[in-house]
């Protein structure tokens, strides 16, 4: 006796071409449309489009219940396929290649994004500017540009910044993680990019400027020269001179936060910010931080040959030239 198949309803979103199964996915589909985002987390207000995303937040960024443990470096994860997803990692595997340049990467979704550089896709647009990105979280990062809002805040040093990712990498100073690993050597990195640049001693690949036969080890450097023939510029708002770099820009950008004494006609940087043990004034609340270490006595960098302390991680990094030259 023959079974007569079942269909499967269908609803279609009125918007664009996505067919869902059931009702309620189309109506939490919709929101992505909308811009609808009724659930708001408690401990940072962050809004999302559906409850589930919002308790999966909550776990994520606020729980202090990790229950699943890498062993190689010791970082908690609220999920199992989280986890397993970032053991990866460790060995080092990029089975992802791009057809167009041969960059390789570990996740799928990485090289999906990757491929928008070719392709020049910058789907999410800036209202405000109309500067246009390949990814929605770089431009949810954009926009705090304009906000001025830096809320993701670092217990250890009080260094602020703009996303949870940018956080995250941060605090791998502290922790000490460096979860990077180059498959040839047994050197480690905090950045997946300091990885790549690494790798280069061992293929010996260097990217050459067509235009003035300069060579660079780094893709990022190669990129950052190439601004220079194509004319590429970014421009300072409070007195229109332009650079070449972002970088340049914001080191550009610190002149303007002074005021000028009336009395000999001297620039003053202004000093919003001051220590309460000793009024010492600073320009950054950072800067407020990492002085009163000196009043506390708080030395959070070490160096991993002679164990000595330090305030900073850039003397550190000075006193770590003492063992290179030895």
């Amino acid at each position: 006796m023959s079974t007569i198949p079942t269909l499967t309803k269908m609803f279609p979103c009125s918007e664009c071409s996505l067919m869902v199964t059931t009702a309620r996915s189309l109506r939490n589909h919709m929101k992505t449309h909308t811009g609808e985002k009724p659930f708001k987390c408690e401990a940072c207000e962050k809004s999302f489009g559906e409850r589930n995303a919002l308790r999966k937040h909550f776990l994520r960024t606020h729980s202090e219940n990790l229950p699943h443990v890498c062993q190689d470096c010791g970082k908690g994860f609220a999920f199992p396929s989280e986890l397993n997803q970032h053991q990866v990692i460790h060995t080092g595997q990029k089975a992802h290649t791009c057809q167009e340049c041969k960059a390789s990467f570990t996740y799928a979704k990485n090289l999906h994004l990757h491929m928008r550089i070719h392709t020049g896709e910058r789907s999410f647009s800036c209202e405000v500017c109309q500067k246009s990105f390949r990814q929605s979280s770089h431009l949810h990062r954009h926009i705090r540009a304009h906000s001025g809002e830096r809320s993701f805040l670092c217990q250890d040093c009080g260094k602020t910044f703009t996303s949870k990712d940018n956080l995250d990498v941060h605090y791998r100073i502290h922790t000490g993680e460096r979860p990077y690993r180059c498959p040839s050597c047994p050197a480690t990195f905090r950045l997946s990019g300091s990885l790549n640049l690494h790798m280069n001693i061992h293929t010996g690949e260097t990217f050459l400027c067509d235009i003035c036969q300069k060579s660079f080890k780094s893709l990022q450097y190669f990129k950052e020269h190439k601004k220079v023939h194509d004319g590429e510029e970014f421009l300072c708002q409070e007195c229109g001179k332009t650079f070449i770099s972002k970088q340049q820009l914001r080191i550009h950008q610190r002149i303007h936060a002074v005021s000028l004494n009336s009395k000999d006609n001297k620039i003053k940087i202004k000093k919003s910010y001051s220590c309460k043990l000793c009024n010492a004034t600073f320009t950054l609340a950072s800067n407020v931080y990492r002085h009163k270490k000196i009043h506390m006595g708080i030395k959070p960098y070490s160096c991993k040959i002679c164990h000595k302390q330090f305030r900073d991680s850039s003397c550190l990094k000075s006193h770590m030239r003492v063992h290179f030259k030895s």
